[in-house]
């Protein structure tokens, strides 16, 4: 769907996307000249709300600051079966949904993102990207940190063992990237750390900072003794 002479809501909403449950596949396409100005796509985006049965979604060209609400944190449970993201050229975007908590997430491309300095790991799961087989950061100028795995604390039933007794027991390390073999990070020349995933076999990297180059390879050294392919350049 090519979305570039769209200009209200009210046009997309008669696609009516969340019907479409034999939809498995979407391609969401701005295309503007450098000087076009960048209409309401947070609206239109917002209207575009797939059925859950989607599998595959790429957007390329979205010029907000931020993603629709179904994308949201409480709301991206809504599409459990998206397997495939692929998101480029959203040269404005500063936050990304939360797709750590997609269960059958197994493809993520991230392409041209020039304004996204962070990503956020606010997830209550024992897993993120509990799925994900491979990832690729290109050209993510400002991007500096994707957070390493985390202590959650579970909600502990009624007891009467004093608190920190019961946040020990509760504790357990949230795993990042527990499935991924595949990781391709290219011109992202702020991004110091990275969660380091046990399964890698494919590691390709050109443009990175010499923090984030060292913790790979001492990570290689140290645990990836089953990693065939390892390559850094431009560095």
């Amino acid at each position: 769907m090519h979305l570039q002479n769209v200009t209200n809501a009210r046009e997309c909403e008669e696609a009516n996307m969340k019907t479409k449950e034999h939809l498995y596949s979407l391609r969401l396409i701005w295309s503007r000249e450098a000087n076009d100005d960048i209409y309401d796509d947070a609206v239109i985006l917002e209207s575009l709300h797939p059925h859950k049965s989607l599998r595959e979604l790429h957007i390329s060209g979205y010029g907000d600051i931020k993603f629709p609400t179904w994308m949201s944190p409480e709301k991206i449970s809504l599409l459990p079966n998206l397997a495939s993201i692929t998101i480029e050229s959203c040269y404005q975007c500063q936050q990304l949904p939360a797709f750590g908590e997609l269960p059958f997430l197994r493809l993520l491309k991230l392409y041209s993102f020039y304004m996204l300095e962070d990503i956020g790991h606010n997830s209550n799961s024992s897993s993120y990207f509990p799925s994900l087989k491979e990832l690729v950061l290109f050209d993510l100028p400002l991007l500096r940190d994707w957070p390493r795995d985390s202590v959650v604390i579970e909600r502990s039933k009624m007891t009467t063992e004093p608190l920190d007794i019961q946040q020990q027991r509760s504790m357990h390390r949230m795993q990042s990237f527990p499935c991924l073999t595949k990781l391709t990070i290219i011109n992202c020349p702020r991004l110091t750390s990275l969660p380091v995933p046990p399964l890698l076999e494919e590691l390709v990297t050109h443009n990175i900072t010499v923090e984030l180059q060292r913790s790979l390879v001492d990570v290689q050294v140290v645990n990836f003794s089953n990693l065939p392919d390892l390559k850094f350049s431009g560095v």
